[in-house]
């Protein structure tokens, strides 16, 4: 037998190639290439981060919730681009519900809040309003509704939705700003733009660059000091703010201070060993607030008082004469509405009912309390606030000041609330237009950022009761 045949030997060609090998490491064949681990020359990590973002159901949802502002900019078609964005978005808010499952803690508001609607149905029996009752009633069970179950039951399910949606909201108000800028410089004014014949623009816009401030003050406030994210939103801020004070809305401009001043009040300085700690959101909103609170005594004092400032002054000057002006009717519509609650106290005069009752059975659009906790009282009496108010609890209940710190996400889910139901729904809008604030509730029931804040699907009920995570 030949020694490279018997068994435990080594041929000796291959123990020499073996030694040339060992000896000579340049000389072994090279590994295949893995063109995986290579480095592309473009991030495409981020440019699939924008593509998913544009094509995603939270952009098509945003230019939904923001059509009427954005109609502006739309060419004419022959269907209402409301009704077309809405349809397409309940298709799709459908096929993701039933891939991904419900998310628990807002199913529980959506039935709570089902249950405020039934009442809010069963008072067209004793309505006087027909035309206005009718409309309340469908603006409620559609775009309130569908507004309400995508917050909680889609985007409060999963902190990356809220992230993009937050980046869309952020987006439509920068887009607004620097339009609504634009044209301030060339044509001096904005409110009395002869573009906007027929819209209330100042509103139309003012209230969605409201809400998109509250998302960008919340990351100048909780971001980490120094990033991205905090830079961005503080530029964002600032830019919102020059806007509002040039649009000449009241509403909105007002919406922004109480955003930007809530964060004061969410912590307290602290003596710690002989210290005043003053802790850094505290901090930075009280340098907004007096950076705000000196640019209008400036202003004042120079003479060169902006648009909204000087608003605020005709409205100054309004309430000390007494309210009768007709320009501004909101303190004759908040004691009639009292007035008209004092005659049904319990169940209200009915859904729709204050336009017929203010101009003696005549129904017209626009004529409403112009404060939803009257109009509820008014409409559905104190059983519909006592409902409400357990929407309210139920969107509310988690919210902790600690979360708020920590979370610049809830965070501005938070201030977008307080904006909207502290502000706009206690002075402009009516009930059955609050599409933003039905958003902003669904969004308070988001799972906490604890542990993985985005881990997804946390808290989502499956069809077999598993925890689920909604895809694109």
């Amino acid at each position: 037998m030949k020694p490279a045949e018997q068994p435990g030997l080594v041929p000796l060609r291959q123990l020499d190639r073996s030694r040339s090998t060992a000896e000579h490491p340049l000389r072994a064949s090279p590994a295949p290439t893995d063109f995986r681990r290579l480095r592309p020359i473009f991030p495409t990590h981020a440019v699939s981060s924008v593509v998913s973002g544009i094509l995603s159901f939270e952009a098509l949802f945003a230019l939904f919730l923001y059509s009427n502002t954005l109609k502006y900019f739309f060419p004419t078609l022959p269907i209402d681009e409301t009704v077309i964005l809405l349809f397409m978005s309940m298709v799709a808010f459908v096929y993701l519900i039933w891939r991904h499952g419900l998310h628990k803690p807002g199913l529980e508001l959506v039935l709570m809040a089902l249950i405020f609607f039934g009442w809010q149905t069963l008072s067209i029996l004793w309505s006087p309003g027909r035309t206005l009752a009718l409309r309340t009633l469908g603006y409620n069970l559609t775009f309130n509704l569908f507004c309400l179950c995508v917050g909680a039951l889609l985007f409060a399910a999963d902190r990356r939705r809220i992230a993009r949606f937050f980046a869309w909201v952020l987006a439509i108000g920068t887009f607004l700003s620097l339009h609504g800028l634009w044209i301030y410089a060339q044509y001096g004014t904005f409110r009395f733009y002869r573009g906007f014949e027929g819209i209330h623009a100042y509103l139309l816009w003012g209230f969605p660059v409201a809400t998109a401030s509250a998302v960008s003050l919340a990351f100048a406030f909780a971001a980490p000091p120094g990033t991205a994210r905090q830079l961005v939103g503080t530029i964002l801020s600032i830019l919102f703010a020059i806007f509002l004070l040039i649009a000449s809305g009241r509403a909105p401009m007002l919406s922004y201070a109480v955003c930007l001043a809530i964060p004061i009040f969410l912590v307290g300085p602290r003596i710690v060993g002989g210290r005043l700690l003053v802790p850094r959101m505290q901090f930075i909103a009280g340098l907004s607030v007096l950076a705000l609170t000196g640019y209008v005594f400036y202003a004042i004092r120079t003479g060169n008082i902006p648009d909204t400032i000087e608003r605020f002054f005709a409205l100054w000057w309004y309430v000390e004469h007494g309210g009768t002006s007709v320009r501004f009717q909101r303190l004759s519509y908040w004691l009639s509405a009292l007035d008209y609650w004092s005659r049904s106290p319990w169940i209200g005069n009915g859904v729709g009912s204050f336009s017929s009752l203010y101009l003696a059975g005549y129904e017209l659009a626009g004529t409403q309390p112009h404060n939803i906790l009257l109009e509820i009282g008014t409409e559905l009496g104190l059983v519909g606030l006592v409902l409400f108010g357990i929407v309210l609890w139920a969107a509310l209940r988690t919210v902790r000041i600690e979360r708020l710190k920590r979370d610049p996400l809830f965070l501005g889910s938070f201030l977008m609330f307080v904006g909207l139901f502290g502000v706009r729904a206690m002075t402009s809008t009516d009930l059955a237009l609050q599409w933003e604030l039905f958003v902003s509730l669904g969004l308070l029931t988001a799972t906490s950022g604890t542990g993985n804040p985005d881990r997804p699907g946390a808290g989502a009920l499956g069809k077999r009761g598993t925890e689920v995570g909604p895809g694109r």
